[in-house]
């Protein structure tokens, strides 16, 4: 299908920004003693229909604070055309604040990315992944946590799984971003910890740095050039954002492969490494346990859904040691693991 040329940019577009001296649409501005506030969104989808309309629609319908208003929200579509673009165009047509960014190769989440950087004026700049959805007073959560900071600083939001846990797998699951939640309250509250999570983050202007090509964690990047620019790291656990997970174990192995892939390619690429679950339990096996114990509060079989979680990481650390990823050869571009 050929882009259409009124509102949509192919790539690679103009590095300039293409919406200086935009206005917000009367309706997205809320009237009140602070403001103007425009504000910045970037998503970044490939074979995501039925999911980037949602992600979308999770931001276009925030309760945002007084002042404060979306001026663009761009999705990056990379790949050939299935569908998603033309979910992306009928929002376009629906909300002018929404615009396409068409990347027809495939070149990876971290170009991608960039071409939000490069359109990005001054100001706040929300990233959402496309197979998540913010919860509706999100937002809101993350501007007000970033509100004393200075750059350079991101703030991340708090994912929890879109469906609860059924069975052994999914308890464990559960267990995992318990312990995600538990461990990031601590260390980023305390002015500690190298990571961020991407599913949902704030980066104001001053902390946009380049992304290098092939990049598999850009949350990981960010959090350590952020650390090793003296920056902080804020985590917003009232900024929810819903997140699919793996449908099936073996789908999981995949994902935390490419996920332990990625930390250690940061390391090799800043000299940071990110801080991980295993790395916090070895550093300070105290608070690992007093987070482990929080965590298990609630879940139905603790000690099982632990037992699965802690084989599934060291299967998970395997499977990246030995080189099992078929997606290995082109690191920032992988084969989509099937979610719910």
């Amino acid at each position: 299908m050929v882009p259409s040329p009124r509102i949509e940019v192919p790539f690679p577009g103009p590095s300039e920004n293409p919406s200086v001296g935009a206005t917000a649409p009367s309706h997205s501005r809320t009237a009140g003693p602070v403001g103007p506030h425009p504000l910045y969104g970037g998503v970044v989808a490939h074979r995501e229909v039925g999911r980037v309309g949602r992600a979308v629609r999770s931001l276009t319908r925030q309760e945002l604070p007084p002042g404060h208003f979306w001026d663009q929200i761009w999705v990056v579509v990379s790949g050939p055309e299935d569908g998603t673009a033309d979910e992306v165009r009928s929002i376009e047509g629906e909300d002018p604040r929404v615009r396409l960014v068409w990347e027809p190769e495939r070149r990876g989440k971290a170009s991608a990315i960039m071409e939000i950087f490069r359109r990005a004026p001054k100001g706040n700049l929300i990233l959402l992944n496309a197979d998540a959805e913010a919860e509706p007073d999100a937002i809101r959560a993350l501007l007000e946590t970033a509100r004393e900071a200075s750059p350079p600083f991101a703030v991340m939001g708090h994912p929890v799984p879109l469906r609860g846990g059924v069975g052994a797998y999914g308890e464990a699951l559960d267990l995992l971003w318990g312990l995600h939640h538990q461990v990031h309250l601590h260390l980023l509250s305390q002015g500690e910890g190298t990571h961020l999570s991407d599913e949902l983050l704030l980066l104001p202007e001053g902390t946009r740095p380049e992304l290098p090509a092939g990049t598999i964690n850009d949350g990981a990047y960010l959090g350590a050039w952020i650390h090793r620019q003296a920056g902080r790291l804020l985590y917003s656990p009232g900024a929810l954002v819903r997140v699919r997970v793996p449908r099936s174990l073996g789908g999981y192995l995949r994902q935390r492969s490419r996920i332990k892939r990625g930390h250690r390619q940061v390391k090799e690429r800043t000299g940071i490494a990110p801080t991980t679950l295993p790395g916090y339990f070895w550093k300070d096996p105290r608070a690992m346990l007093a987070a482990i114990q929080q965590s298990l509060r609630g879940v139905p079989h603790p000690l099982r859904s632990l037992a699965l979680l802690v084989v599934a990481e060291v299967a998970a650390q395997c499977v990246e040691i030995i080189g099992m990823d078929r997606d290995r050869r082109r690191p920032g571009v992988w084969t989509r693991v099937e979610e719910v």
